[in-house]
């Protein structure tokens, strides 16, 4: 997964910085930057966030920061690894979108693919693949199976988009800004919480492995002895469903030393809206 790229070329230096502008250990990951003569002052005419990237140290030499990760090899060589701009989180987890577009590319089908990464109305990431097929035929479903024997479902983009050829900006990169984006709702469940009168949400479809983490933390925060705490789930503007949980104290034993015990109640969703998440929500909230 990395890409050896040689040394620094005549006249010019390789710095590898972490995030607070730190040189680095040699074989650790960090931002490789430029110095040397052939570093500008910036782009002329370019915007005040594409020349942010250069920056003047006070002996007077500009540092041009790449915007690439890598890391320098035993042999003193260096080695590529993605840009840093394009991690995001799904479902809690970081995914690289360099790499699942590395991995589309490698798809039959595909001659030219990016992968953008977009925001729902919720704030919530979520990936759209942009391809240009190599002949006719292509299925989206082809795509998908292919990426699911290397990437796990939530690295694998939410929406294709076939195009027949790819928009370049000046430099012969694609260019984001002027791929169509596809817009998304935010798929969310919105819970009024009758006792606290507070309004929190959640993801319908939150993985669970994160509401065995959320069951862990539950055990050892201070809960109220004696009592029930109740939610309804809201979904299309109505309220879809509901449940609760009852807290009780028991003896302390080994296993739950501090004696706090907690049971769900009943689950209900409506019929109309059943098939759709909403009381694996529930429970995921109420666990929460």
């Amino acid at each position: 997964g990395t890409y050896p790229i040689g040394r620094p070329v005549l006249g010019t230096q390789i710095e590898i910085l972490d995030a607070a502008g730190r040189a680095v250990p040699d074989g650790r990951t960090g931002e490789l930057c430029i110095l040397g003569g052939g570093v500008s002052m910036g782009y002329i005419g370019g915007h005040e966030s594409e020349n942010a990237a250069f920056e003047t140290l006070p002996d007077g030499r500009v540092r041009y920061h790449s915007g690439d990760l890598g890391y320098r090899l035993p042999d003193g060589n260096l080695a590529f690894l993605h840009r840093k701009d394009t991690q995001i989180m799904i479902y809690g987890k970081r995914v690289e979108v360099s790499e699942v577009e590395s991995r589309l590319y490698r798809c039959a089908g595909v001659r030219q693919a990016v992968v953008r990464a977009c925001r729902d109305e919720a704030g919530l990431s979520y990936m759209t693949a942009y391809v240009v097929p190599a002949g006719e035929g292509l299925k989206v479903s082809a795509l998908r199976r292919a990426l699911s024997e290397n990437l796990p479902a939530f690295m694998i983009p939410e929406f294709f988009v076939e195009m027949d050829h790819l928009p370049l900006n000046a430099n012969g990169k694609p260019d984001l800004q002027k791929l169509p984006v596809v817009l998304k709702e935010g798929a969310l469940l919105q819970w009024r919480m009758e006792v606290l009168h507070a309004v929190f949400s959640i993801p319908i479809d939150t993985p669970l492995d994160a509401l065995r983490e959320a069951n862990r933390r539950y055990y050892e925060t201070e809960l109220p002895r004696g009592g029930h705490l109740a939610c309804f789930a809201r979904l299309d503007g109505v309220r879809a469903g509901c449940g609760g949980v009852c807290f009780y104290p028991e003896m302390p034993s080994p296993d739950n030393p501090t004696g706090r015990c907690a049971y769900l109640m009943n689950i209900y969703t409506k019929p109309a809206f059943r098939g759709r998440g909403v009381g694996r929500a529930v429970v995921g909230w109420l666990v929460n």
